[in-house]
C-alpha cells in the first residue's frame, strides 16, 4: 500500500511557516488602512464614513492586539479603585471572595 503521510521530501530544508502574532496583524491591517484612506475625498460623505469606519476598526484591532481594549463602566471603576485604593480593592475582592 502507498504512503499517504503528509511528510516532507528528504531535501526540504525549508522550515514550516510561522503564524503572524496578533500584533503583527493588527499592524499589518492599520498600516492596509492608512495607506487605503489616507487620500479620502472630504467632499464626499460616503468616503469619509467608509473611511473613519475602516479607521475605527483597525484601531479597534490594535487594541484587542495589546490587551487594552476599552472596558464596561464596572470594569473601569474597579481598574480605578485598584489602582488609586489599594486597600479597599482588597477587601472588596476578599467580599467577592476572589484570590489576590
Amino acid at each position: 500500500m502507498a504512503d499517504l503521510s503528509m511528510s516532507a521530501p528528504a531535501g526540504n530544508t525549508t522550515p514550516p511557516a510561522v503564524e503572524p502574532s496578533d500584533l503583527d496583524v493588527a499592524i499589518s491591517v492599520a498600516r492596509d488602512m492608512l495607506a487605503a484612506y489616507a487620500g479620502v475625498d472630504h467632499g464626499d460623505i460616503f468616503a469619509l464614513n467608509q473611511a473613519h469606519g475602516a479607521i475605527r476598526e483597525a484601531l479597534r484591532i490594535l487594541l484587542r492586539a495589546l490587551s487594552a481594549e476599552p472596558q464596561t463602566e464596572e470594569e473601569k471603576a474597579r481598574h480605578f479603585v485598584d489602582r488609586h485604593f489599594p486597600e479597599v480593592a482588597a477587601f472588596l475582592a476578599r467580599e467577592r471572595g476572589e484570590r489576590q
